[in-house]
């Protein structure tokens, strides 16, 4: 079994579409960068490895594939999630882009894994680990405003403009990267997990403020006076 980000499966297409199992990213495409473009290669490399190999030595092979992986913490190594995370409850982000987001809880990508070794209908499948729908910038930063916000955290508020973001992509390589996306609503199909693994995936909405949590209480983002503490639901 291994496990891909699932942005692999829809650079350099239109972005206003479902992206299924059957999609690919265009590694051919000029707007599609090395990190996607490594791990299209890179899956495809797996299938190709065992199309390769004789029938009497045939694996079975799982491929999952997870779209950003939210909840709380177990390490303090930084991700992509994390890195994400911390940037809004930081304040290191004066406003938000209008950028399209698909998550999913770290637990539910925990039981995918459990079940894809389960179940043998799994074998020899690509199958999407995600929630949907996804969820806005803008929208994350309401959720987590709501929670930590009256706590003393500087959560943004305000939605940059594209030209603004146009004109700061020209110093900024992480801008420059999103800039084709704005705007865009980023749409999985999902049923194939649900009904090969039996997955019911849970609220990212709850999984952001679990995450939020984890990074204040591992000192990854500073408390501020005004913190009160995990809740006594998000503690683990």
């Amino acid at each position: 079994m291994l496990s891909f980000y699932i942005q692999k499966l829809r650079e350099g297409h239109a972005q206003d579409r479902v992206f299924d199992e059957n999609s690919w990213t265009d590694v051919n495409s000029s707007s599609v960068d090395y990190y996607a473009k490594s791990k299209t290669l890179a899956e495809k490399a797996a299938w190709d490895f065992l199309d390769s190999i004789k029938d009497g030595n045939k694996f079975k092979l799982t491929c999952l594939n997870p779209t950003l992986v939210l909840g709380p913490l177990l390490i303090d190594e930084e991700g992509a999630s994390i890195s994400l995370m911390r940037r809004f409850l930081n304040a290191q982000m004066q406003a938000v882009p209008e950028l399209n987001l698909a998550c999913v809880d770290v637990r539910d990508v925990a039981k995918a894994h459990v079940e894809a070794m389960r179940r043998p209908e799994s074998d020899g499948q690509r199958i999407l680990i995600t929630s949907q729908p996804s969820f806005w910038f803008r929208d994350i930063a309401r959720i987590l405003r709501k929670e930590f916000g009256p706590q003393g955290f500087r959560v943004p508020r305000h939605q940059v403009s594209y030209p603004v973001l146009w004109l700061y992509s020209f110093f900024d390589q992480e801008a420059a990267a999103c800039l084709h996306r704005v705007g865009h609503t980023i749409r999985f199909d999902n049923s194939k997990a649900k009904q090969l693994l039996g997955i019911e995936f849970r609220d990212p909405a709850e999984s952001m403020v679990e995450m939020g949590y984890s990074l204040i209480e591992r000192g990854i983002v500073k408390k501020r006076p005004g913190y009160t503490g995990v809740p006594e639901k998000y503690r683990l």
